[in-house]
């Protein structure tokens, strides 16, 4: 079961390795960069429910 929520805000004018999405979990927000994997896999589920749901 999943423990978090994704946003990826609109972002235009902006470089590939800029893109980012917004992450909340356990009642704290960070950007995350797409392209940032040791965080992106440190929270178990967050790799597949970006890219399945979200990318």
């Amino acid at each position: 079961m999943k423990s978090f929520s994704i946003v990826i805000p609109d972002q235009k004018d902006i470089t590939q390795d800029q893109e980012f999405f917004i992450l909340e979990q356990n009642g704290i927000t960070q950007e995350i960069k797409i392209h940032d994997y040791d965080k992106i896999f440190s929270v178990p589920g967050l790799y597949e429910q970006l890219l399945m749901n979200k990318l």
